[in-house]
């Protein structure tokens, strides 16, 4: 954390300043309610604007390492799938190399997809500066991901509908 106490702004030239580990950018310890005091004792300050996209960001990675877990459990049913046990009927089929080689492909797209948007979250992190035009843009970023969030999730129930009804249970 920083300290500036000869600032540059216009209204008063002499004020307590800190600055914002996210986006650099200085801000009164009055305006935002912290005193010189206080700021001793803080390791690390986020500006409104940087702790909104630092928490919209975790709650995305969050929804993102769930679906990449959903993903990770189905591969070890494919490539090992469950003995057929004696209650089961001599009708019931196990996945055939076929089955494992589409899910494999839709995995493997699947996992592309959600690499892909890990690095625009990453991006958009570095653009979180906290600006109205570009907090917009982020908002626009953030719907644009949710959306592809939803589309991966439904590909991943299309996937879950491909295997047969024992493996089901790791798609829950």
């Amino acid at each position: 954390m920083r300290f500036l106490h000869l600032s540059l702004c216009l209204f008063i030239f002499r004020r307590f300043m800190i600055c914002c580990d996210g986006c650099d950018q200085w801000f009164h310890g009055t305006c935002v309610g912290m005193t010189k005091k206080q700021s001793k004792e803080t390791d690390q300050w986020f500006c409104y604007a940087c702790q909104s996209c630092r928490k919209w960001h975790a709650d995305t990675i969050q929804r993102l390492t769930i679906l990449e877990r959903r993903i990770e459990a189905l591969i070890p049913n494919c490539v090992d799938p469950p003995k057929e046990t004696n209650n089961a009927k001599r009708g019931d089929e196990m996945p055939t190399l076929l089955n494992c080689k589409y899910l494999e492909e839709t995995l493997t797209k699947v996992c592309q997809d959600n690499l892909r948007i890990k690095l625009e979250i990453d991006s958009l992190k570095l653009k979180c500066t906290g600006t109205t035009a570009e907090r917009e843009g982020l908002e626009e970023n953030k719907t644009m991901l949710e959306l592809q969030l939803k589309q991966l999730g439904e590909q991943h129930a299309k996937v879950c509908q491909v295997l047969p009804h024992y493996v089901i249970h790791a798609c829950v």
